[in-house]
């Protein structure tokens, strides 16, 4: 009776362990989504930035160019 009192409770700190396991998976995978989704929205303000920078540079630079004439 102790060998099955035994590995009956081995059988449960196992299925505890492998419990803790999927939810630290699914938390972790939630993070990575979310992270994933906020890099999204950084490299779209980074081209949106490096757009308007382009577009004030051509203008100072034709400024610069119409003021040395």
């Amino acid at each position: 009776m102790t060998r099955e009192k035994e590995r009956a409770k081995r059988e449960c700190a196992v299925a505890k362990v492998r419990a803790a396991l999927d939810e630290a998976q699914r938390k972790h995978k939630d993070q990575a989504r979310s992270l994933e989704a906020e890099r999204g929205k950084i490299e779209k303000r980074i081209e949106d930035e490096d757009t308007r920078w382009q577009r004030e540079k051509q203008k100072l630079s034709e400024a610069l160019r119409l003021a040395r004439d």
